[in-house]
């Protein structure tokens, strides 16, 4: 089954959009987890995000070895997510 352009578009805009503490205001990265089609076992995925020396920010999943870079926090978080 294939997903219309207007609903993939949808997704890839829900993923992007990064939710804030709700003391702090800060973004924080939502705990992505795989799940076994198989057996159902869930793994939880370890991300983070940093500030360059160099300015900007780093936003990583050290389990998949793979990272996004953004001007601000939100945008590094964004395209990781």
């Amino acid at each position: 089954m294939t997903l219309p352009a207007e609903n993939k578009r949808f997704i890839l805009n829900t993923l992007r959009e990064v939710q804030h503490c709700p003391v702090c205001r800060r973004p924080v990265i939502g705990m992505p987890v795989l799940s076994c089609a198989h057996c159902g076992e869930e793994r939880p995925l370890r991300a983070y995000c940093y500030k360059r020396a160099e300015g900007g920010y780093i936003a990583e999943c050290i389990d998949l070895d793979i990272l996004s870079q953004g001007n601000t926090e939100e945008e590094a978080i964004g395209a990781l997510q």
